[in-house]
């Protein structure tokens, strides 16, 4: 899958825009081929996904077996990915636990959390969807409980399977889907960026030199192009997105 849902409108687009800025001398857009120029965008946004370290798209993320038949064939040609499960986190107070880091961001929705022993793939837990809540940026899940329909005991009984959970490893599986939408603040600047890392790429791919001149019938021209320089400014427009799309990251060793 991809972001660009239109081949032929974005292969336009990057030959009357993009391309079309650059000198003929290095590159002449309408001499390359559709196939070509499609396999630089479906590249370059692998790259830039990965870079960004976010799915460009809505991406359903299954825990620990991956998605059931009939789950893919609700999926049809949608994106997935599977991870392994989380450990337990343990309740701090009467009615909080700890959160939940994700690991894929930006957060869409949450289809599922449950708690499953490892080894018997035994449901022991089912957290009630009123009981989580979303920080959709940081991929957070909150967890607190609330009296159930038949009072007090029922959140109490399900206190007891979140503190068994804090010593079992990938206890909790989350069904959840991430990614970028197109109304996400940042959604044109990541497509901006996926087409000008495919003329990065094109470039790359023609070995284009530093400088050149070009002389004909008494007349002359010097041109010259820096394509390292247009590989820093990608990279600092990268970091720029990472950091708005992520928030600043950091760890300590």
């Amino acid at each position: 899958m991809t972001i660009f849902t239109d081949q032929a409108a974005t292969l336009a687009e990057l030959r009357g825009g993009k391309l079309a800025l650059l000198p003929a001398t290095y590159v002449d857009g309408a001499a390359l081929s559709d196939i070509y120029l499609w396999n630089q965008v479906l590249s370059a946004e692998e790259e830039v996904s990965r870079r960004l370290a976010v799915p460009l798209e809505p991406t359903r993320v299954f825990s620990v077996g991956g998605p059931t038949s009939d789950e893919l064939t609700e999926l049809g040609d949608s994106p997935y990915l599977v991870e392994p499960g989380y450990d337990g986190g343990g309740f701090q107070g009467l009615w909080q636990w700890d959160t939940l880091q994700l690991n894929t961001r930006p957060l869409i929705s949450v289809q599922e959390v449950k708690f499953v022993y490892p080894g018997i793939n035994e449901t022991v837990y089912v957290v009630p969807p009123d009981w989580i809540y979303l920080d959709a940026k940081s991929a957070i899940l909150q967890f607190t409980a609330a009296p159930t329909a038949g009072g007090l005991p029922g959140a109490i009984v399900a206190m007891k399977v979140f503190a068994l959970g804090r010593a079992v490893p990938q206890m909790i599986r989350v069904k959840y889907t991430a990614g970028l939408t197109p109304r996400h603040p940042t959604f044109r600047d990541v497509r901006n960026l996926v087409l000008r890392m495919a003329v990065l790429r094109i470039l790359l791919d023609a070995f284009i030199p530093q400088s050149g001149s070009i002389s004909a019938d008494g007349l002359s021209q010097s041109t010259s192009m820096d394509t390292a320089k247009y590989q820093d400014a990608i990279d600092a427009d990268l970091e720029n997105l990472r950091e708005r799309i992520n928030g600043l990251m950091f760890g300590v060793l």
